[in-house]
């Protein structure tokens, strides 16, 4: 599978978070590396795999308690009320099915190539900011049907997530072509997109008909890729929180500054008037404060 890498200029407005995207790898045999964002889920996936295994192999209640506890679980939302499980709506995505490692290896593999993508083009904020919002979004999609419903089974994986990110690469960049093997040629990644999004439809559907029984989140997978949709319309990845805050900040220090030089200006003028000593004490306080500090022009 391979992706292709042309930038066109919608992405790069995408840019101005000041996170530039890694350099392209080098050349080499095999895969190239994934940037260090995309890495560092894909290691933790991993990494949180084989302990949950083991604990399935030699401590089973152990592990039922702690899938329990970190899976997302409509039924403990529902005893727990009001003391609500918050961190299961990210700690979920975490676990994978233990019986079917294939659950695991295809969400490293999608993550791995759209993460990777995504990454490389909007710099590692926005890669997961998409990521971890569409896992939070698929999340309350999962919770809001089954506490309706009664339903008390978990959802466990990283599908929301690396199918959000899918979606925000096919929104970015439609015509991008993407190589399935066998397939002769290649296919345009929103055609890959809107394939996922029907199948999922549809099998949600089926899911609802028969009651409930597939064993697969398919709301989990829908609201993940809503919001990477919804994430890339919005122009919510153009958007630059620690930016923001930035000028909020400065915003604030301008507007209490010049507060500041008003009421200074205000007791001069009192001073002036009575003297100095029709000063209350914490007037006087703020003069002192004010004495440290250079007018401004």
């Amino acid at each position: 599978m391979a992706l292709g890498d042309g930038l066109t200029m919608g992405e790069r407005s995408y840019r101005d978070w000041g996170d530039p995207p890694p350099p392209e790898p080098g050349p080499g045999l095999g895969f190239p590396g994934p940037p260090p964002a995309t890495r560092r889920l894909l290691w933790a996936n991993v990494l949180v795999f084989a302990p949950a295994f083991l604990l399935w192999l030699f401590a089973t209640p152990v592990y039922q308690r702690v899938q329990e506890l970190l899976g997302l679980s409509p039924g403990v939302w529902r005893e727990w009320i009001p003391w609500l499980p918050l961190w299961q709506l990210v700690s979920y995505s975490f676990l994978h099915a233990i019986t079917d490692p294939f659950h695991l290896l295809f969400n490293l593999l999608g993550l791995y190539f759209f993460g990777s993508m995504l990454e490389r083009r909007l710099g590692a904020r926005a890669f997961q900011l998409v990521y971890f919002g569409a896992v939070v979004c698929g999340a309350l999609c999962f919770l809001a049907a089954g506490l309706a419903s009664g339903d008390t089974l978990p959802a466990v994986g990283a599908s929301g997530g690396v199918l959000g990110v899918l979606i925000a690469c096919a929104t970015l960049e439609p015509n991008a072509p993407l190589h399935l093997f066998p397939l002769p040629m290649a296919i345009p990644l929103r055609w890959v997109a809107i394939f996922y999004a029907g199948i999922n439809l549809f099998m949600a559907a089926v899911d609802v008909k028969l009651g409930g029984g597939s064993g697969v989140a398919y709301l989990v997978h829908l609201g993940g890729m809503a919001f990477g949709w919804g994430a890339v319309k919005s122009g919510l990845l153009a958007f630059d929180p620690l930016q923001w805050w930035g000028a909020r900040r400065r915003r604030g220090e301008l507007e209490s500054s010049r507060r500041d030089e008003e009421r200074l200006d205000q007791l001069l003028e009192r001073i002036n008037r009575e003297g100095i000593g029709k000063l209350s004490g914490s007037e006087r306080e703020f003069l002192k404060r004010m004495s440290g500090r250079a007018r401004r022009p």
